[in-house]
């Protein structure tokens, strides 16, 4: 973090639920002589409508399937923040979204999702470099100069190297500036870690490997006395939207992300 620091649910039109109603009557008469491949073949269908809702983009996103945004081989669901392209110090690299800083002119950057999500599950990895930060930002705008001026955080840090990291709300995994985190929830430097966001209206839980690192509701009375006594309190458009992009961060150092995937759960449209 920067120390300064719908989903489009498509609803199918009633003719083809129709079409599709019929499709399935067909298909339970064709099956009253099943052999026993019928719990195969329907991982097989959602299987083939999850792949179909990543290739369409945005406009096929569907609430409850997963939506891959990085799958290890392209860049082609991002851009750079409030830019089309993507910033050349963005690459993938071993299966893994790699951000490695170059000086080269226009080389740098945040990267957003090209998609926008309102409420979601986040699941992703993250790899940090010898006191490296960076982080994950959701529901943010390009209506302001930074990402983290209305996206709240997931941190990525190397906590025992880098200085945020005797700041207990500022430690890798947590709600960046907002929440203390268990101790010791990040893997060491080098290592994969696995981090989960689940976001529902106002109300936000964050995971690392497995433990709950922040339970956090911006819209309590509780956490708007948080919200007012932290760095964010003069930032007018903080964790204000409904919906908005997802962000990887450019905070200067080498970061490995991977197995990047969003479920959208409805609401915040």
């Amino acid at each position: 973090m920067t120390t300064t620091h719908h989903p489009v649910i498509c609803h199918p039109r009633l003719t083809r639920t129709a079409h599709a109603l019929s499709a399935a009557v067909a298909l339970a008469l064709l099956g009253g002589c099943g052999t026993g491949d019928d719990s195969a073949a329907a991982q097989d269908s959602s299987a083939t409508q999850t792949a179909g809702a990543d290739s369409a983009g945005g406009a096929a996103q569907a609430q409850g399937q997963w939506v891959t945004l990085f799958d290890g081989t392209n860049l082609d669901r991002w851009r750079g923040y409030k830019r089309q392209d993507v910033p050349a110090s963005w690459k993938v690299e071993d299966g893994a979204l790699a951000f490695l800083p170059s000086k080269a002119k226009g080389a740098r950057g945040d990267l957003i999702s090209k998609d926008q999500f309102g409420d979601f599950e986040l699941e992703y990895e993250w790899k940090i470099t010898p006191g490296g930060n960076s982080g994950v930002m959701w529901h943010v705008s390009e209506d302001h100069a930074a990402p983290y001026e209305s996206g709240p955080e997931q941190q990525v840090l190397d906590n025992a190297r880098h200085a945020d990291g005797k700041i207990p709300t500022h430690r890798a995994g947590t709600l960046y500036d907002l929440v203390e985190p268990p101790a010791d929830a990040a893997r060491p430097v080098g290592e994969f870690n696995q981090a989960r966001i689940v976001s529902q209206g106002s109300h936000v839980q964050l995971f690392l490997n497995g433990r709950q690192t922040a339970d956090f509701d911006f819209a309590s009375d509780a956490g708007k006395q948080t919200l007012a006594k932290s760095k964010f309190a003069k930032m007018p458009g903080f964790a204000k939207n409904s919906s908005g992009h997802i962000v990887l961060q450019d905070h200067d150092d080498t970061v490995y992300y991977r197995n990047i995937r969003v479920r959208p759960l409805g609401g915040g449209q």
